[in-house]
């Protein structure tokens, strides 16, 4: 018996005093919610794909994310009344490079640059569909910091340019954390603002 408590405080003691060093080789997979900076207008919530792969000091990374809402807004005319319902469903991507500068052991800083889309799709009651597509360039400058092996702390600062009809010039910051139960797997909280929109996303991590 006390070789099974032996093997076992063993597993805890190696679980919990891993050595962990900053990369940028991971997947992810989480959930984000947007809202836009128009009183009334749509939440939309969805899921989040990120990638990223390091050579050296440089890096790699794309992201693809899908979200949803609907608003509704009935009229009454009388005895008789019709609700009227868009369905909003967003998309965006980008795909990008960064070059990475480690300042000691357990801090980095990073500068990327990233093109992508943003792409809205409404459709009214079932009657009809609309459209409408914004090229995006993001660039930023990043530091993560390990406060311990088990807990990074991480923001950015950056441009975003969104290219339509209106093209527009947004200050962006972002804020985070990640939390790492082995390695390979952690998750992860962070907040983005893009002056136009924010982002609110949970992850799910692996690292190789």
């Amino acid at each position: 018996m006390k070789y099974i408590f032996s093997g076992i405080a063993v597993s805890i003691l190696s679980f919990s005093s891993f050595a962990n060093t900053l990369n940028f080789n991971h997947v992810e997979v989480g959930y984000l919610q947007t809202d836009f900076d128009i009183s009334g207008f749509v939440e939309p919530k969805g899921f989040n794909l990120v990638a990223s792969k390091q050579f050296e000091n440089w890096y790699i990374t794309g992201s693809y994310a899908n979200q949803q809402d609907e608003m509704r807004e009935t009229f009454t005319y009388g005895d008789y009344s019709e609700t009227f319902t868009v369905d909003f469903d967003f998309s965006r991507y980008s795909f990008g490079g960064g070059y990475i500068y480690p300042i000691n052991e357990s801090t980095t800083l990073d500068f990327s640059a990233q093109l992508g889309q943003f792409k809205v799709k409404s459709s009214y009651n079932d009657m009809g569909s609309d459209s409408d597509t914004t090229d995006t360039f993001f660039t930023h400058a990043q530091i993560r910091h390990l406060l311990s092996d088990q807990f990074e702390v991480n923001a950015l600062v950056g441009y975003e340019r969104l290219h339509d009809d209106e093209s527009e010039n947004n200050f962006v910051y972002r804020v985070g954390a990640q939390y790492y139960f082995t390695n390979q797997f952690s998750v992860g909280l962070s907040y983005k603002d893009a002056d136009e929109f924010n982002d609110i996303g949970i992850s799910a991590r692996y690292s190789f």
